[in-house]
């Protein structure tokens, strides 16, 4: 099981909680910058963090539902590797770079499933 957020928490919370987390060995260990990041973009504070095996992940819900289908995982020196569906690579970036290349997969799942093609 994964560092996840708490019950009663709000989104914001779990991310500053994500943020605030001393840098140490295990599942938040390299995330502080991404989620400091993370925390400037009002689409990202909406949803929901979850580590899972190593990779944060995003919720709509507080509630134990599937992610929405984009990983991010620290790959050191505060650089972070983006990941959509089914693990598909979308690149490597810093802090800044890695919360815009979320917001682009987040869009292109949406127009995934609403069956338009990749927003520009």
């Amino acid at each position: 099981m994964g560092h996840d957020e708490q019950p009663g928490k709000n989104s914001e919370q779990v991310w500053q909680s994500f943020r605030d987390a001393p840098d140490r060995a295990g599942e938040l260990a390299g995330l502080q910058a991404f989620c400091a990041a993370a925390l400037d973009e009002p689409r990202l504070r909406e949803l929901y963090p979850f580590t899972s095996s190593y990779l944060l992940g995003f919720r709509r819900t507080v509630d134990y539902t599937p992610g929405v289908g984009v990983w991010v995982q620290p790959v050191g020196g505060n650089r972070y590797q983006v990941r959509g569906p089914e693990l598909r690579e979308y690149g490597e970036a810093d802090a800044a770079g890695s919360v815009k290349m979320v917001l682009s997969a987040l869009d292109h799942i949406e127009a995934a499933k609403e069956g338009r093609s990749r927003p520009s």
